[in-house]
């Protein structure tokens, strides 16, 4: 049998994702003919890499859903030549796989020759709707008798354009009909009918890999809005770990592609990238020895928190060098005679400027130690004071940061565990503080400009966050050299800080404090929270009363509407206008009554002003 395939691939900036490579070479001995088909602009080393496992790549424009790019293949190939093969298959660079052998999901498939087009899984409509089953489009096998008709033809001559591609679902609707009325039978891997929700494939992950051996999973769920998940949550946190279980599926290939589609944010809520860890006890075998190579980066600039500091890098449950900046040689002395009291050694160094304070002291004067040192892991800590706010807030979030990087040996062996099986992880911090400071939803305050600067001057692009970005606020963190390796190369000077003591927002420092976990995405390393136990069960408990507090105003609890309600509603800060969607909220059952009643009126008036909508075609 002849069978040929046409794979959809959207570079990812001009390059090819590994896990595109990885499908294409685990298909190569079932198809006597693989094409690709572009959609968008492909560098020339992109076009080598797919030489090696495809026999045709075929330019094309950026399509906006995944039909519209096959269209577009089909008739790149030209009728005649598709009329050639007995089966043809349309597949997406949106799976990744293969988690299970293919050849137990084509075994399925040949074993059922009845159907005329056989796809990956069936879904339907996540409201409630007349309109039929469909196939998921991210992979459909088309059998000869369909392959062959003028009907497969005028099924994919045209494919509309849909305004929000990832989630219309209206041509696949279409084409189920079609099918349906033209007296074609079709089949799916993942029947609906196995499983409880209408898109197994989106949404039942863990069980279609349990129970049907699923051999290729999707981005989509993973990358789309988090919003997704107050309506249909899926424990997409779950699936990794699961995959790590059951399937030797290199998850590095998924943690690339990832990055480049998805913002941090929608990736670390997704994916719920907050771990807590226990500060009690530890009785786990190491995932780590002596062998690994740890710096602890300490900026102090007030030497009576040397002490406290000290404390915490005692929770480290391995050797690791200690390197210390001061602003002056009056207190370099001072930390010399404590560290000598502790017994600690440790290499101190007095910054040529307190200009850029702990951020000027780690990318100047600390330079050497993280391109040369040969170091897996860097603790950055610095003598967090915040005298901008009063002291029980200040007091508060050093705690709170220190706590999350060393809290208890337990704890910290509990870190180091994490960090060492997950070297896709860039940097480790503190989840966004959300006491005392005003932070969380305005996180970028005046810092955008100067963040987008210093990412140009990196040539760095990521998908960037509307709202906060995801980053280490108070500067206090893990990270891994080679995430933020560039910031070193760049050879900043201290001229490029704000002066003293006009440590403002808009400044470089606090561009980089945002740029460090987006130069990371780009350097394909992820982000993660952390805390103790003890700081979540505040951190959470605390959240859950403001949300409380928050949505008692709302007739539910769903974040997407009320966020768009008070976008529309502050035409200022702080001016609230009342309009339509605020009272359907407040009011539903007294809005449907009088809109029922008022729309009559509403559109005979609109009629003869000539305002009237034309009708459906």
């Amino acid at each position: 049998m002849r069978r040929a395939l046409l794979y959809s691939l959207k570079p990812e900036r001009g390059v090819v994702g590994n896990h595109a490579l990885h499908v294409l070479r685990s298909l190569r001995s079932r198809y006597v003919h693989i094409a690709v088909t572009l959609s968008g602009e492909l560098s020339p080393l992109g076009v080598q890499s797919l030489e090696s496992c495809t026999d045709r790549i075929l330019p094309g424009p950026e399509a906006k859903t995944i039909e519209e790019s096959y269209c577009h293949g089909l008739q790149s190939v030209g009728w005649d030549e598709v009329a050639k093969f007995d089966e043809l298959t349309l597949m997406s660079c949106d799976l990744f796989g293969p988690i299970f052998p293919v050849e137990e999901m084509f075994a399925a498939m040949d074993a059922d020759p009845d159907p005329d087009l056989w796809a990956l899984a069936e879904a339907a409509p996540l409201t409630p709707s007349d309109a039929p089953s469909y196939l998921d489009q991210t992979l459909l096998t088309i059998r000869k008798r369909l392959l062959h008709s003028a009907d497969f033809r005028d099924l994919w001559s045209t494919v509309p354009t849909q305004i929000k591609p990832a989630f219309d679902q209206q041509t696949a609707i279409n084409q189920a009909k079609f099918l349906n009325s033209k007296g074609y039978r079709s089949a799916a891997f993942l029947r609906r009918s196995e499983f409880l929700t209408p898109q197994p494939l989106l949404l039942e992950m863990q069980s279609a890999l349990r129970k049907r051996k699923l051999p290729f999973l999707r981005f989509l769920p993973f990358c789309r809005s988090a919003a997704h998940q107050d309506d249909w949550p899926s424990n997409l946190n779950q699936v990794l770990p699961l995959l790590a279980q059951l399937s030797d599926y290199p998850q590095a290939l998924f943690w690339q592609t990832a990055l480049r589609r998805a913002s941090l944010r929608t990736l670390h809520t997704n994916l719920a990238y907050q771990f807590t860890f226990d500060s009690n006890s530890y009785g786990a075998v190491p995932k780590w020895d002596e062998s690994l190579r740890i710096a602890v980066c300490a900026h102090v600039y007030y030497p009576d928190v040397l002490e406290e500091i000290l404390e915490r890098t005692r929770t480290i449950p391995i050797p690791y060098e200690m390197f210390i900046t001061t602003a002056s040689t009056e207190n370099k002395a001072i930390i010399e005679a404590r560290c000598a009291e502790a017994g600690v050694k440790a290499d101190i160094r007095v910054v040529g400027q307190n200009r850029g304070r702990d951020m000027s002291s780690l990318f100047i004067d600390l330079k050497d130690v993280i391109l040369e040192g040969g170091y897996d892991l860097i603790c950055r800590l610095h003598s967090k004071r915040s005298p901008q706010v009063n002291p029980s807030i200040g007091t508060y979030f050093k705690h709170y940061l220190f706590d999350s990087v060393l809290a208890s040996p337990a704890y910290t062996s509990h870190l180091l565990d994490f960090l060492v099986t997950h070297p896709h992880v860039g940097m480790a911090f503190a989840p966004m503080i959300h006491t005392g400071y005003p932070t969380m939803g305005h996180a970028w305050f005046s810092n955008r400009p100067t963040f987008e600067k210093i990412m140009k001057d990196l040539d760095c692009e990521v998908p960037l966050e509307p709202v906060s970005p995801i980053a280490a606020y108070g500067t206090v963190f893990w990270f891994r050299p080679d995430a933020l390796r560039p910031l070193f190369e760049d050879h900043y000077g201290y001229e490029d800080y704000n002066p003293e003591p006009n440590h403002l927002d808009g400044g470089l420092a606090h561009g980089q404090e945002r740029v460090m976990t987006y130069l990371a995405q780009a350097r394909g390393y992820m982000a993660a929270t952390v805390w103790p136990d003890y700081v979540a069960a505040q951190g959470t408990t605390l959240m859950e009363y403001k949300m409380d507090s928050l949505y008692s105003h709302f007739r539910d609890n769903r974040t997407t509407p009320h966020s768009r309600l008070i976008k529309s509603l502050l035409r200022e800060p702080g001016e609230l206008i009342p309009s339509l969607p605020f009272f359907r909220l407040r009011t539903p059952q007294f809005m449907r009554n009088f809109e029922k009643k008022a729309r009559p009126t509403v559109k005979a008036v609109a009629k003869s002003l000539g305002l009237a909508r034309p009708p459906k075609s």
